[in-house]
C-alpha cells in the first residue's frame, strides 16, 4: 500500500523526501 504511491512519486518526492529526512534529523537531534 505504502510502496504504491512512494513508486507513483518516487522521482518527484526523492528529492522532497531527502528534505524532509534532514528536517527529521535536525528536530531528533535537537
Amino acid at each position: 500500500m505504502f510502496q504504491d504511491p512512494l513508486l507513483r512519486l518516487g522521482s518527484y518526492n526523492k528529492n522532497h523526501f531527502i528534505g524532509y529526512i534532514k528536517i527529521l534529523f535536525v528536530i531528533v537531534h535537537v
